[in-house]
């Protein structure tokens, strides 16, 4: 649904990168990465694991920062 309609994201809040199935890391590097945004379980899930975690997904650099930043700038009006 996400890649389909302009103003729908996909927010990872509350799941550890780490258990992400396989088709959504590859959603994030590929044709989807405009549509993920990173979120957080905090303090539930200490930040720096939960960044750690989305660090070692092997995303793509471009993939990456737009999921740990851009969209959210993006959707927040940052950028």
């Amino acid at each position: 649904m996400a890649w389909k309609h302009e103003r729908l994201y996909i927010d990872t809040s509350g799941h550890r990168p780490r258990h992400f199935p396989p088709a959504l890391v590859r959603f994030i590097d590929t044709y989807g990465r405009d549509k993920v945004v990173f979120g957080t379980g905090y303090p539930m899930i200490p930040l720096e694991t939960l960044v750690a975690d989305a660090l070692a997904l092997d995303l793509r650099s471009d993939s990456s920062h737009r999921f740990l930043w851009a969209n959210a700038a993006t959707i927040w009006g940052w950028s």
